[in-house]
């Protein structure tokens, strides 16, 4: 199984966002988002899901919380019908290992935040799909940073709503 981190970040600081949002506005970004989420298990905690607010069609949801925390969760499960057929638009994990279990047959899950679940996946990581925007703001939130032991390649450069941002992968030397 490979272990995949998608994230978008501030190209220098590695901020992520700030007071619980994502401090820009970049639909071509959201749209390669969706491309690489595209029909793979996607795991994310209860504060990024909460900036969502939603079910991403297009792929299968772990969304990491506590007990306490999924009460409000579920009656957004109830709420919206699945369109996956058997797997459920969103399914939760008390823990990391519990979410893995869930998608241990899967050949490639993705990891897409927040800065506390890239922390414990990153030294677990064998690829990260990254947007490295190149803006400078305040934030209360991060991606962490990559060392030497990843190989970096420069997808494709783009400007939007006078934002310069690069996709990028890492992959483990």
């Amino acid at each position: 199984m490979t272990i995949s981190l998608l994230a978008a970040y501030t190209k220098n600081e590695h901020i992520i966002g700030a007071q619980g949002k994502i401090p820009w506005n970049l639909p071509s970004e959201r749209n390669y988002f969706k491309k690489i989420c595209n029909n793979k298990f996607v795991i994310m905690g209860r504060k990024s899901f909460d900036e969502i607010g939603k079910p991403l069609s297009y792929c299968k949801l772990i969304v990491l919380t506590k007990n306490n925390g999924k009460k409000s969760l579920l009656q957004i499960q109830k709420d919206e019908p699945s369109t996956s057929g058997t797997i459920p638009p969103i399914q939760f994990a008390s823990s990391l290992e519990e979410a893995f279990e869930l998608c241990k047959d899967q050949e490639e899950i993705l990891i897409a935040g927040g800065q506390s679940l890239y922390e414990q996946t990153l030294p677990k990581a064998n690829k990260i799909y990254a947007t490295e925007i190149n803006l400078k703001i305040k934030g209360d939130s991060y991606f962490p940073q990559i060392n030497s032991s990843w190989k970096k390649t420069i997808l494709e450069s783009k400007t939007e709503n006078g934002i310069s941002y690069d996709y990028v992968i890492y992959e483990k030397k």
